[in-house]
């Protein structure tokens, strides 16, 4: 079984509760929008982790997995650096279209 939340909206919020800022730097999922301030944006960090790593999971699965697996580590001992798709295809032995891609 699967069970998928979505954002609140006008009518949950009402126009009287709606705060802009909240909503564009919290999220608009009710546990996001809704928390104590100070809180909203640990949730909505958590919630992004967990949504990118479920998605770039998904997408190495469809994908050559190894050479996937060797692509993130690369790209973990790259972070905050230029990126070099040659360098990141050499270390992973795959062509830098397939980086690219």
């Amino acid at each position: 079984m699967r069970f998928e939340m979505f954002g609140l909206v006008f009518p949950e919020i009402g126009a009287q509760e709606f705060d802009l800022v909240r909503a564009l730097n919290h999220g608009n999922l009710p546990k996001h929008y809704l928390s104590p301030p100070g809180q909203g944006a640990r949730w909505l960090r958590s919630y992004v982790q967990d949504y990118l790593k479920e998605e770039i999971a998904a997408e190495g699965l469809v994908r050559n997995l190894p050479a996937f697996a060797n692509f993130l580590e690369a790209a973990a001992l790259s972070d905050s650096k230029a990126v070099n798709l040659k360098n990141i295809a050499r270390d992973c032995g795959v062509s830098g279209p397939a980086v690219r891609e």
